[in-house]
């Protein structure tokens, strides 16, 4: 009897013991709280793994070393200047959109931390380059707090609102390395079924209030103890929801297993989805896995939505060339050259640099010696210094050295960049709309961006070999200033016919 009174009070005293640190997490923010915040998240800044953790969530290595490398040097610093925990407050404001501003920060403080430092590293101080410098903070109820201008006015204003929700999350979600809640406020639910009414496909279809009314918040907790894990905790307005919510669930665990796209990224996507474990009690739910299997599995799901983002940045490069081509056109009354030449014919320096200040970069411009080779003592400096524009950022591949660029144009005598003279427009006959401009080419055949040196267009293409850059396919400038996407199983003949700027041949772009 005594030892079941005695295991009962330690079953007590623990569960105390984890309702308090649950309790002092919530408290901590709680001063910062309104109804529009729907996230806040935590890193336990003393006990957060960087290396160990970033290592085992990140598939790819070198990402991951990057990570590490432009991270734990902040955390080390904002440890020895006091710093406790590290806390993110976001809001409808701060989603995921162009022009979004990132999450408010709430770091508090040891007894004997230092607000000064604190905050001079939150604004990008000098001792630790911060992964986002905040533009202001301010120390403001015992905490620092660091946002916009607007962000720590606001802050420093505000009339709390209890959200009692943040306490029950946290305590589910247990004490950590670091933690995520999700908590929408009914605003945020209002907008959301604004916005998308119904759900998508491939979580089953029906309303979106399934998700938007049926559950209460989130936690997901990363775990560094023994080994790294995942584990989401929903919370659901009672059983019968949550096992609607588990359906949801399983409907896009089943879309993700037969995606085309995400077998192309992980062809063993199955295999890491089972090693998901899903639990419904009640009226919660509850998904663990191992860090690493999550991480490869979230990689999967997201790598073809990334691919997706750089392939349309990519294309707004070529689109910013083919601009700044046209302009060079109006202004000189032919496309640039391929390369700048010496009074011998000797190439010297690439069409790259002689469309700069048609690209805003005039001031670079000026800087060349038009007279010195790309690789002569002056040029030679500027290489470093290339423009962003001529930057693809797509992840396939090798990641490519500074100053190399993956952007080209066709070479060859029926081309539109013959050599060393560019040509009018009246030039190509072919006419503008089937005539390439410019190629985004794999990243082995990348070029330093200032060298006179492009893709040589040979008489027998095969797309397989030049049309990789991206997924499946390449961006391509055309010289009306479109960009099209051609993908590496178009036929060799329309690709070569796409080269010339005078072979007469007819192009459908249904061929493309």
């Amino acid at each position: 009897m005594f030892r079941k009174l005695l295991s009962i009070g330690l079953l007590l005293a623990l569960g105390s013991i984890e309702a308090q640190a649950a309790d002092a997490r919530a408290e901590a923010v709680a001063p910062f709280l309104d109804a529009d915040v729907v996230m806040v998240a935590r890193i336990n800044i003393d006990s957060f793994d960087v290396e160990k953790l970033t290592g085992r969530l990140v598939e790819d290595q070198a990402s991951a070393a990057m990570f590490t490398n432009g991270f734990a040097p902040w955390l080390a610093a904002l440890r020895k200047a006091g710093a406790r925990d590290l806390y993110l407050l976001g809001r409808l404001e701060n989603l995921p959109a162009p022009g979004a501003a990132p999450p408010s920060a709430v770091v508090t403080l040891t007894r004997t931390g230092d607000a000064d430092a604190v905050g001079k590293l939150l604004r990008g101080g000098r001792e630790a380059r911060a992964p986002f410098a905040w533009t202001a903070s301010a120390r403001i109820h015992g905490a620092v707090f660091a946002g916009s201008d607007e962000a720590v006015r606001r802050a420093s204003r505000m009339k709390p609102v209890a959200r009692p929700e943040l306490a029950e999350a946290l305590a589910a979600a247990m004490d950590s390395a670091a933690e995520a809640v999700v908590m929408p406020s009914a605003d945020a639910r209002r907008v959301f079924e604004e916005m998308m009414p119904n759900l998508p496909a491939e979580f089953g279809g029906g309303p979106v209030t399934t998700l938007t009314r049926d559950l209460r918040w989130g936690a997901l907790t990363i775990q560094d103890q023994p080994e790294p894990a995942l584990r989401l905790v929903l919370q659901a307005r009672d059983a019968s929801a949550a096992k609607s919510v588990a359906q949801i669930g399983g409907s896009l665990d089943r879309t993700l297993r037969i995606s085309l796209d995400i077998k192309g990224a992980a062809p063993d996507f199955a295999k890491l989805s089972d090693w998901f474990t899903t639990a419904v009690d009640g009226d919660r739910i509850t998904v663990s896995a191992d860090a690493k299997a999550a991480g490869a599995w979230a990689s999967a799901v997201l790598r073809p939505m990334r691919q997706g983002m750089t392939r349309a940045d990519c294309a707004n490069n070529l689109k910013q060339i083919g601009l700044a081509m046209h302009n060079y056109l109006d202004a000189h009354g032919t496309f640039p050259p391929a390369f700048v030449a010496d009074e011998e014919g000797k190439p010297l320096l690439s069409w790259r640099v002689l469309i700069l200040p048609y690209l805003d970069q005039n001031e670079l411009y000026k800087e060349f010696h038009l007279d010195e080779p790309w690789d002569g003592p002056h040029n030679k400096a500027l290489i470093g210094r290339m423009p962003k524009a001529y930057a693809c950022p797509s992840e396939l591949g090798q990641p490519l050295e500074p100053g190399r660029t993956t952007y080209a144009v066709p070479r060859g005598p029926r081309t539109i960049f013959p050599g060393a003279v560019g040509l009018k427009i009246k030039e190509i006959t072919d006419g503008t709309s089937n005539t390439i401009l410019t190629i985004d080419l794999p990243d082995e055949q990348a070029v330093t961006w200032t060298k006179p040196d492009d893709w040589k267009a040979p008489a027998t293409i095969d797309p397989k070999a030049v049309l990789t850059r991206h997924q499946k396919g390449s961006n391509t400038g055309f010289a009306d200033g479109s960009v099209h996407f051609l993908k590496e199983a178009i036929s060799p003949q329309t690709l070569n016919d796409l080269t010339t700027r005078n072979g007469g041949e007819v192009i459908s772009f249904d061929d493309l």
